[in-house]
């Protein structure tokens, strides 16, 4: 047992470290790790932190000095989010019209989780709306309803208070038809439009969906063999640090903008 992560590098020299502590504190851990010389590879908890700054300088250092930053946003690595990706590349889904995420327990802690996905499919947004907030996590960290424009469609983040239930999922609507990520993302439900039979008649979609689940291998043993992968040969890894730091920037603003529409309310009192 050690008393601090600090003595726990200088005593161990680890190639590897997996970083699993408070989100406030993962910033002062990665650089801890930039300054023991053994470490070679940081997979960290997301977010990557709570401070942009702080994180901009910590991810350019990784960087210079050619160290594997890994942030577990694990569904980058699910192979069901994947396939579903490269559908949404494909045009299966069609033109998309419109997003709704539903989570709790804060934008940076949880909502980062769709946030980061959505840069991945979208790119970065073009606007940001608040709309509403919970406080059901820490006073720094809100539940942030809002709307974002990213990729020219509108996304809706739906703030659900988690003290009552956890909940993660994403409903994609496409031209082409439905999509519902449920589960926490465990299960792919979709509802593809079948045409119209008769006259003056729009399309439906198919009441009973095609169902995808997530199977082996899961997404973290394969997030390990990409670090390692990425070890020896250079590489990165799919979810790192600058797309991390782009996600950090997204929920950064957005819990920043709920602070300055509720300047006077108490820290953590909640809307609900």
């Amino acid at each position: 047992m050690y008393r601090s992560s600090r003595v726990m590098l200088r005593a161990e020299h680890p190639d590897l470290v997996s970083i699993c502590t408070p989100d406030e504190t993962h910033l002062n851990i990665l650089e801890e790790c930039l300054e023991c010389p053994s470490v070679r590879a940081v997979w960290c908890e997301k977010p990557l932190g709570t401070d942009v700054p702080t994180a901009e300088r910590v991810v350019s250092a990784y960087r210079r000095r050619g160290i594997v930053l890994a942030v577990n946003y694990q569904r980058r690595w699910d192979r069901l989010i994947g396939r579903f990706k490269q559908a949404l590349q494909e045009g299966k889904l069609g033109d998309l019209q419109k997003v709704v995420v539903y989570y709790g327990k804060g934008v940076l802690h949880n909502g980062s989780h769709a946030i980061d996905l959505l840069l991945d499919w979208l790119g970065a947004p073009q606007k940001l709306q608040v709309t509403g907030k919970t406080s059901d996590f820490v006073p720094t960290d809100p539940t942030v309803d809002a709307l974002l424009m990213m990729g020219g469609v509108p996304v809706y983040l739906m703030g659900i208070d988690s003290r009552r239930y956890s909940v993660f999922e994403m409903e994609i609507f496409g031209t082409k038809g439905r999509v519902s990520l449920a589960n926490f993302g465990r299960r792919l439900e979709w509802f593809p439009r079948e045409d119209a039979t008769g006259q003056d008649q729009v399309g439906e979609l198919r009441e009973r969906p095609t169902i995808q689940r997530r199977g082996a291998p899961t997404a973290m043993r394969l997030a390990l063999e990409e670090i390692i992968q990425a070890l020896r040969t250079g590489g990165r890894v799919r979810s790192n640090g600058e797309t991390a730091l782009e996600a950090l920037r997204v929920c950064s603003e957005l819990a920043e903008r709920v602070r300055r529409l509720y300047p006077d309310e108490p820290a953590g009192e909640s809307d609900v």
